[in-house]
């Protein structure tokens, strides 16, 4: 059981080993360690500790000592002038001791455990029982290498919802590399964790054994925190893997462990390490709050320009408490960065200071070297020098410069033979060129099947006429040309269409892709986009049935890639169409293929209606299926699909019809198989009409046995209805103009006697004008 006693040792904060080559296999090591003395009653620094080191490959004891403290202070925990919050407390002692090592390839690992941590630590299960393991790896002596030493103290308390930036850098001074790592913290101190005091070096009573060898034992996380989760913060803490740097936006109060390892290698090959353990306090500060950066940049903003573009920000601080404040900014892309990622020019934003508002500002003239697909990362921290906490505001922004925009592919229209040396190329005066970006044009020109080659310069991102005077003998030799653009990164775009002087004849033959009635005595004419569609004069024409063609509508300066005609009768035939167009050199292309309507037409009989249509011709992707469309004239409002055809089938029975209906509309859509555009056409709108039906039994027994209870006239496609009933003396017993009425054999009320009865039943179905009447009788049988 944990005595009062042990409860007294609760007060250790964490610590971290280092050591120096001083000569020979001479290496002076020393431990700093941290207690926290916010507690009065909590035991002081031992006098001295006992420490071990190991091979750190097979783990033998190789040394063993003792390390005596030879200093005691407390850490400096607010600025100047202020007031140390209460409850937070924090002292260090060195330890140090001269040891020699003998040279050892597996290089070694010293060691010394101790017990115990605050009761009151958040992140970790019953941290009162678990001690700290202060760990260091000691290169091969041979190397006479010096760990990284810590630059300063920690500052181990922290203000709730303030943003709190501290840093773990360390300096070495044989020049290795450094990566910082945030880690599980060690526990250590359990093989005599009764004892307030283990491992500890005392001179009367029972020495504590030396520390065991490795491997150490993290603690155990308390439910809910982690590596990814150290503080339990909605805005985790992280570290700068390169810097050491660590960040957190706390959201709780309390103690948390935290613990960061810094790993050396020297050219490359991982040569020792050193551990730091640390408890932050975190703590409401009510006494400041942080300067501000413009809300636009706390947090992360993203921006993104093309190289060559300028950057220019103004900021401007505030600090409400009316503090001094100090703006640092780092990032690798200013001068005086370490390293310098990029090339000149490099951006400006110089450190800053004021009082209560400050302004400074930020600027870049990008490259096109600076094109990178990583982003760029700037950051700002705005401090103050407040009480009791200088606190912190950061803004980070991710630079990201990207390619200059291609200019868009050129679209060559035509060429035009001026004479038997000169000919003139026609470009589209295209407004999707940047001025901002446009460097120049190139012009490539191949001869009679020659690779292209260089052939002009164009500097002038507006003129749409290029002219070749050196193109000798044009309508024998064959000169294609091709143009592209360059940006102002020199990055070509892609190459336009080509064209040739001998085969200058228009090639742009125009696709129709469907030819559809889409309304009334009207249709449709859609047709495949192309390049050159907005510079080019249409020419639409029907064809006969004789394959002559009638022009029927000529397009100017037509931005539209369909056409509709209203001089049609879409029910009494199909039409034909075809398409040419002449380009701006006057070159007209060849014919298009031919496009024809569907024609429905059908019959109704009996309960079926059959419908029959022409084929649709010359999809590209040819007929993939005809679906059946229908609406009834009270049942449905709109067009719905009520059967798919195969693409060679052009006939269909519709047997499923709603009875209550009698008028039932239908269209045929094509639709496009695969390969195409996934066109479809519609055919013209047939409307069928069934004709009324009505049967009625010849005899009923209303006897109530659920069998033939009822007298009901059963019809079908009737819009009208009305019944009367007659006894043998003429007289009336039932009447009704509800389609759906029976009669259950009773005259006022009173069961009808058994006997023969008389109606007459009027009628009209949906395209009659007038009734239709039918007599007959009934026998009511008891």
């Amino acid at each position: 059981m944990m005595t009062g006693y042990t409860g007294r040792a609760y007060h250790i904060a964490g610590g971290d080993f280092t050591y120096q080559w001083i000569g020979g296999n001479n290496f002076e090591v020393r431990l700093t360690l941290y207690r926290d003395c916010s507690n009065p009653q909590a035991s002081d620094f031992d006098d001295s500790i006992k420490v071990s080191v190991y091979d750190r490959v097979t783990n033998l004891r190789t040394d063993s000592c003792v390390m005596h403290v030879v200093q005691t202070d407390s850490l400096t925990l607010s600025g100047s002038g202020c007031v140390v919050p209460s409850g937070v407390c924090m002292q260090y002692g060195n330890y140090e001791k001269v040891l020699m090592l003998a040279d050892n390839p597996h290089g070694y690992y010293i060691v010394w455990e101790r017990c115990c941590r605050n009761s009151t630590v958040n992140n970790i299960s019953f941290p009162d029982q678990a001690g700290m393991a202060f760990y260091a790896e000691i290169a091969d002596p041979a190397l006479h290498n010096s760990s990284p030493v810590f630059n300063s103290h920690p500052l181990p308390f922290i203000c709730v919802e303030q943003f709190f930036k501290y840093g773990f850098a360390a300096t070495d001074s044989d020049g290795d590399s450094l990566l910082y790592t945030l880690v599980d913290p060690l526990d250590g101190g359990h093989t005599s964790q009764f004892n307030p005091n283990p491992y500890s070096y005392t001179s009367f009573g029972n020495t504590p054994a030396y520390p065991e060898p490795g491997p150490f034992l993290p603690i155990n996380w308390n439910a809910g925190y982690g590596l990814t989760n150290i503080c339990g913060s909605s805005t985790p803490l992280i570290m700068n893997t390169a810097t050491g740097e660590m960040e957190v936006l706390p959201d709780l109060q309390g103690i948390f462990a935290v613990a960061v390892e810094i790993r050396e290698y020297r050219n490359g090959i991982y040569i020792g390490l050193i551990r730091r353990e640390i408890e932050f306090t975190v703590i409401y500060c009510t006494d400041n709050t942080a300067p501000q950066l413009p809300p636009e940049y706390t947090g992360v903003a993203n921006i993104e320009v093309y190289a060559t573009d300028t950057i220019s920000i103004d900021l401007t601080v505030i600090d409400e408490n009316g503090d001094s404040i100090f703006v640092k900014r780092t990032g690798n892309i200013f001068a005086n960065s370490v390293p310098v990622i990029v090339d000149p020019p490099y951006a400006v934003s110089p450190d800053t200071n004021g009082i209560d508002t400050l302004r400074t500002y930020f600027t870049w003239n990008t490259g096109c070297q600076h094109i990178s697909a990583t982003e760029y990362k700037v950051s700002y921290d705005a401090t103050d020098n407040g009480c009791p906490l200088f606190l912190t505001d950061v803004g980070k922004l991710n630079i990201f410069v990207k390619e200059p925009p291609f200019i868009a592919k050129s679209n060559l229209l035509c060429i035009d033979l001026i004479n038997d040396s000169m000919l003139s190329i026609t470009r589209v005066s295209d407004t999707a060129y940047t001025e901002r970006y446009f460097e120049k044009f190139i012009l490539y020109r191949s001869l009679n099947g020659s690779a292209f080659q260089p052939y002009k310069t164009i500097n002038d991102i507006n003129p749409v006429l290029i002219i070749d005077s050196s193109a000798y003998n044009n309508r024998d030799n064959d000169y294609c040309y091709v143009l592209s653009a360059i940006n102002n990164c020199n990055h070509e775009g892609l190459w336009s269409d080509t064209l040739c002087s001998v085969s200058h004849i228009n090639t742009h033959k125009n696709y129709i892709e469907s030819v559809s009635v889409t309304s009334e005595n009207e249709i449709t004419v859609k047709w495949e986009e192309f390049n050159d569609g907005p510079y080019a004069r249409y020419e639409i024409y029907r064809v006969g049935a004789d394959s002559t063609l009638s022009l029927v509508q000529s397009l100017s300066s037509y931005s539209e890639f369909q056409w509709k005609d209203y001089s049609v009768n879409t029910s009494t035939q199909s039409y034909c169409y075809a398409m040419i167009n002449e380009d701006v050199c006057g070159n007209e292309s060849d014919t298009s293929l031919i496009a024809c309507s569907i024609l429905l037409k059908g019959n109704a009989d009996y309960y079926v209606n059959r419908l029959d249509w022409t084929s649709y011709i010359n999809y590209r992707g040819g007929i993939g299926s005809y679906t059946v469309m229908r609406r009834g004239l009270t049942s449905a409002t709109v067009f719905r699909d009520i059967a798919e055809i195969t693409g060679s089938e052009l006939i269909f029975f519709d047997r499923d019809m709603n009875k209550d209906d009698g008028i039932f509309r239908y269209v045929i859509k094509a639709v496009e198989g695969s390969g195409g555009n996934n066109a479809t056409s519609l055919s013209n709108e047939i409307e069928l009409h069934q004709q009324p039906i009505i049967f009625t039994p010849s005899a009923f027994t209303p006897n109530n046995d659920g069998r033939n209870d009822y007298f009901k006239a059963e019809s079908n496609f009737i819009t009208a209805f009305e019944i009367s009933i007659y006894n043998r003396w003429g007289q009336p017993v039932f009447h009704s103009d509800d389609i759906a009425s029976q009669w259950d054999g009773r005259d006022n009320n009173r069961a009808a006697p058994t006997g023969i009865y008389f109606y007459k039943i009027k009628y009209k179905g949906y395209d009659d004008l007038t009734f239709t009447e039918i007599n007959g009788s009934i026998t009511l049988i008891r």
